[in-house]
């Protein structure tokens, strides 16, 4: 009867046309409440919002203008993306946001700024409307601003993106503002290094009188000790042939080969003195004028004697002439040389002491060149440095103005058609989100509903399926049909398992009060005597007693039969047209079986005289007499209604079962729907109503129905 155990089934229970029909009234509540407070928020809120764009082009490679940079190199397209998502995140940073609405001046109080609001205030709600995405697959970043109202929006969203741009050039090459700042005030420092260390310069070549200072050449002092110390030897070589040449001609010092090179100099001198070359020249002229008068005549001859005196006397005054004039010429040879002589010890003293007090002075100078060349050399490093940063500096300042990564694409333009709000539009979005909410709401009634809805919910629960499942009464003809040849196959299982494993106990349980155990127990006893079996059904539900059990005038009752060990005929009540033979609990106000051990006993005895025993007993989370019966009896049923019981309830009973440990189990399910769309039963009612109106039909043309 029990069926093996199965893989536990989908609940079943999500039946969205179903939930909708159920609870059409909450739909069509839910529905009017959001369309009522739509159309009043439509009315209130429904202006039109206008919409100003600006889209940014973010490039994936650049080239320097000046030199190669690797600070913003991208080594791959992830990387490329991320500084992207980083630029879409940096747009509405805060002080750019800032000083966006400070450059609009007092553009900004007419065009965002709030009466009340401070510029903080009016800054972090600009922040949050600010709609910033980057274009997926795509290099652009798309800047928008929504407002009712159109007038600026393209002004406040080109401001921001200005600055944007700005902020991102300075910071492209990073902390370029600040690396510009540190360069300037290091600038400041190199020059004035230079201003102190020229003005120490300048002082020390005032002092050295010395305007040019080179490092690796002798300075000027050595040049000035080595011309010195040379016009010195060349004055003392000069004394040296001064005191030779006197010596030459000096007899006090040479002797007689110094007085006859002295007479033959002076001599030559005088050859060259034109008054004695004048006077010579005379004195041959004559003598060739008296050898022209004296030719012929003799010795003796007055005229001859005459002449040759005459000749004599010219001879005697040259001879005299040129005596005086070597005389002379050997005293002015004689001074000359001595006078040289003295003029170069004279000049080779004054060299003398003027190189001693140049030595004297040569410590002196060389300590202060060398410091002038210290400083020259410093202020040299200096300015390299300072060269050095004012070529950085340049660089920084040229490459943050050139074009970087960043661009604009599209600045925002004034805003014409709004992109959306409208009052209509708005009513119709809450009207249909009303519907929307109102199925939703009656979908989720269902499911967060803990009561079974669905026999594969139970199938799920404890892991077999139902024996039979009914439908809910109903007035339809087709529903009654179902519901009867539902019963029937029932009571046909029943009899097919008493004759195959000789099942004729069964127990009938339910989850809970309400189920439907009792008619379904009277039901089926009433079907199996139309089958020919003779039924006994026995109430043994001591919380709820059904008055279909009651008879006029009163019967003993099981508890009393159990009580005082009664024979079962004196508390049957005989069944007719509409209920079976019947015993009832009694009249006794025990909760609960008074005696079990007579139990057993009973039962036998009703064996004898009945083909089947059904036993109506209390829900078996409820009465541990249930828990018993089951044990006795060859079979037990469950049954669950949709709609009542709980899913908890279904666990605990099916739990409780597994403990009593019957031979057989069954499932049966009551108070089903059919869902609306069809289904399983929708389909069977369909044939029914089809079978019916055919019947119906063939009666009315004249056949027997």
């Amino acid at each position: 009867m029990s069926a093996p155990p199965a893989q536990p089934a989908s609940s079943g229970a999500f039946q969205p046309l179903n939930s909708i029909w159920n609870h059409k009234l909450l739909v069509i509540l839910v529905a009017f409440i959001v369309a009522v407070g739509g159309t009043y928020v439509a009315y209130i809120k429904g202006t039109a919002v206008y919409r100003a764009t600006a889209v940014i082009y973010v490039a994936p490679r650049f080239a320097n203008i000046l030199e190669d940079s690797k600070e913003l190199e991208f080594q791959s397209f992830s990387q490329f993306q991320q500084f992207m998502k980083q630029q879409a995140r940096t747009i509405n940073r805060y002080d750019i946001v800032l000083e966006a609405l400070a450059r609009l001046g007092k553009r900004a109080d007419d065009l965002w700024r709030r009466p009340d609001e401070t510029d903080r205030q009016a800054a972090e709600r600009l922040q949050q409307q600010l709609q910033v995405r980057d274009v997926r697959d795509t290099y652009l970043i798309t800047v928008s601003l929504e407002s009712e109202n159109p007038n600026g929006l393209d002004e406040i969203v080109n401001s921001v993106v200005k600055v944007y741009l700005e902020k991102a050039k300075r910071e492209e090459i990073y902390a370029g503002e600040d690396r510009i700042e540190i360069l300037s005030a290091r600038r400041g420092a190199h020059v004035l290094r230079i201003q102190a260390l020229t003005k120490r310069r300048g002082e020390l070549s005032q002092t050295l009188g010395v305007t040019t200072f080179v490092d690796g050449a002798l300075n000027p002092y050595d040049t000035l000790l080595i011309e010195s110390t040379s016009a010195l030897l060349q004055a003392e070589r000069a004394r040296i042939s001064a005191d030779a040449e006197l010596a030459t001609y000096d007899a006090a010092t040479g002797g007689e080969a110094a007085r006859l090179a002295l007479t033959a100099a002076a001599s030559e001198l005088a050859s060259k003195d034109p008054g004695l070359n004048s006077l010579k020249a005379n004195l041959y002229k004559r003598r060739s004028e008296v050898l022209e008068q004296t030719t012929g005549l003799t010795e003796n001859h007055p005229v001859r004697r005459i002449a040759q005196r005459e000749l004599d006397d010219l001879e005697r005054e040259v001879t005299s002439a040129s005596a005086h004039l070597i005389a002379e010429k050997s005293a002015m040879l004689l001074e000359e040389r001595r006078a040289r002589v003295r003029e170069r010890a004279a000049v080779e003293e004054v060299l003398r002491a003027q190189l001693r007090g140049q030595q004297d002075q040569a410590a002196w100078f060389a300590n202060h060149y060398n410091d002038a060349l210290d400083v020259s050399n410093e202020i040299a490093r200096e300015r390299k440095a300072l060269d050095a940063i004012d070529d950085r500096v340049e660089f920084l300042e040229i490459e943050a103005t050139a074009p970087g990564y960043l661009r604009v694409s599209t600045w925002a333009m004034p805003p014409i058609l709004p992109v959306s709000g409208g009052r209509t539009k708005l009513a119709v979005i809450f009207a249909a989100l009303g519907g929307i909410l109102g199925l939703v709401a009656a979908i989720a009634v269902d499911l967060l509903d803990r009561r079974i809805q669905t026999s594969r919910q139970v199938q799920s629960l404890v892991g077999f399926p139902a024996l039979a499942a009914f439908l809910e009464p109903s007035s339809d003809p087709a529903h009654r049909a179902l519901l009867a040849d539902q019963m029937r196959r029932l009571a046909l299982a029943l009899r097919r398992e008493r004759d195959a494993n000789g099942v004729r106990r069964l127990l009938v349980t339910a989850v809970r009060h309400g189920c439907g155990a009792t008619t379904i127990v009277l039901d089926l006893a009433c079907e199996l005597e139309r089958q020919g079996l003779r039924v006994l059904v026995v109430e043994a539900n001591l919380f709820v007693t059904d008055p279909r059990y009651r008879t006029t005038p009163e019967r003993p009752g099981l508890l009393d039969i159990l009580k005082d060990d009664l024979e079962p005929a004196a508390a049957i009540v005989p069944g007719d047209a509409n209920l079976p033979d019947r015993i009832g609990t009694g009249a006794s106000a025990e909760g609960q079986l008074s005696d079990c051990r007579h139990l057993q006993g009973f039962l036998e005895r009703l064996d004898a005289d009945y083909d089947m025993v059904l036993i109506d007993a209390a829900p078996i989370r409820l009465s541990a007499d249930t828990e018993y019966l089951a044990g006795i009896c060859d079979a037990t049923w469950l049954v669950v209604r949709a709609r009542l019981a709980q899913i908890g309830e279904v666990k605990g009973s099916a739990a409780r079962l597994e403990k009593a440990s019957p031979p057989a189990v069954g499932l049966i399910m009551t108070g089903l729907t059919v869902f609306l769309g069809g289904g399983y039963y929708g389909a069977i009612l369909k044939e029914y109503r089809r079978s019916l109106l055919a019947k119906t039909q063939h009666g009315r043309n004249g056949a027997p129905t």
